[in-house]
């Protein structure tokens, strides 16, 4: 404690300027030094034990003034991506460094004018039937933003920790405040934790809800073959439970809003996260997982996967054709589990890039070391989110 430093000190100065004293010419080396300096230094420490408890306490308030600003910032101020044009930055570097410049410089106050494309500079984004999809690093947890020219959609949502962490700001960064589709896989925290998170922000319009949870209401299910387009990128979920033929027209979620829904989901996935016995009908499991394909204009696709498991991807063999499942990216699905990705399952989707979503030194062992083998015997590159951290790719680029 505070006072158990000022005893300490008490007994510690004497005791060590005797010891000082008695070292060879030091009493010599400090001879110009008055003798009333030792003793204000002691009182100084010792004595205004209300000062330096005062002095303390200021410094303290000052701290958590910073703190408060610092997280009012990360709460609301919206930052500009750091894509910013060569032009844009030489124009502001030269306006800068002209403000800088003696006040009787001539038309100083135009070089305001050169900092203007710096804050006018829209942020980038995709092109028509381009789409830009963000593996987040959110540890032992999934979630996927995929961005097109104009629409957003999240794929998870993480649990509550890393949807405050990292999603919130992910979004606040890119200057993302519409959520055209939030697509909820299954039910398990590391895949749903984030909702409640993302549903209370005042910041965020979310419009549309898929999920495989059957008892979320004003959702789409999303255990049936949907086609929808956004942007020219075509988007389709698979069955992969049982055959199921059912076809929806394109833009079927043009006509579905949930913005007047937003407090009724809200207050249902709460519920949801009450229930205790997750073997009975409300919870949707890893075999319930939605499937999603996003394919570009220009043919470029990722599959993304969730947890399923090895039976669901028999059934997606079954259901679908090679073409159909073929897709030049590949979610590795239950973060690279030996439960998921079996050998013909893999070569039947011949992806090009696999990205596996884990946390490091989980306690999972995840990726089981028999599917990155799997990965390597099909000379797939992999890339993982423990390693590479946030993977970010532009389809179209592959």
């Amino acid at each position: 404690s505070f006072d158990t430093c000022i005893s300490t000190s008490t007994i510690f100065l004497p005791s060590m300027s005797t010891f000082i004293s008695n070292i060879p010419n030091f009493s010599s080396a400090i001879s110009g030094v008055n003798s009333g300096f030792l003793t204000s230094t002691f009182f100084i420490f010792v004595f205004p034990k209300a000062l330096l408890f005062y002095l303390l306490s200021f410094s303290h308030y000052l701290l958590q003034q910073l703190l408060n600003f610092l997280q009012f910032c990360n709460d609301n101020v919206i930052l500009l991506e750091k894509n910013i044009s060569a032009i844009a930055l030489i124009l502001s570097f030269c306006g800068i460094f002209i403000l800088l410049l003696p006040k009787k410089f001539p038309g100083k106050l135009f070089a305001v004018f050169l900092l203007l494309p710096l804050f006018l500079e829209k942020s980038p984004r995709p092109n028509f039937g381009d789409a830009w999809v963000y593996f987040l690093d959110v540890g032992q947890n999934l979630s996927v933003v995929i961005k097109t020219q104009n629409k957003t959609i999240i794929y998870d949502v993480a649990n509550e920790r890393f949807a405050k962490s990292v999603i919130l700001p992910f979004l606040r960064f890119h200057s993302i405040n519409n959520i055209d589709l939030m697509i909820i896989s299954h039910q398990d925290n590391d895949h749903s934790g984030g909702l409640n998170t993302l549903l209370e922000n005042q910041n965020l319009n979310i419009k549309n809800v898929m999920t495989s949870m059957q008892n979320l209401p004003n959702s789409i299910l999303c255990n049936a073959d949907y086609f929808w387009e956004f942007d020219g990128v075509k988007f389709q979920t698979f069955n992969a439970l049982q055959q199921n033929s059912t076809r929806f027209q394109q833009n079927f979620l043009d006509n579905f809003s949930k913005d007047i829904a937003k407090k009724n989901l809200q207050i249902s996935w709460k519920n949801l996260q009450n229930q205790s016995d997750k073997n009975n009908y409300f919870y949707a499991g890893n075999d319930k997982s939605c499937v999603i394909k996003i394919t570009t204009q220009n043919g470029k696709s990722v599959l993304l996967t969730g947890d399923i498991g090895k039976n669901e991807e028999q059934n997606l063999i079954q259901n679908y054709d090679e073409k159909t499942l073929q897709s030049d990216v590949l979610l590795v699905a239950h973060h690279g589990s030996l439960t998921s990705s079996a050998e013909n399952f893999l070569q039947i989707i011949s992806p090009k890039l696999a990205i596996i979503s884990a946390g490091f030194d989980n306690k999972f062992n995840h990726p089981n070391p028999l599917i990155i083998q799997r990965l390597q015997k099909l000379n797939v590159p992999i890339l993982q989110t423990q390693i590479n951290g946030q993977i970010s790719i532009k389809l179209d680029e592959l």
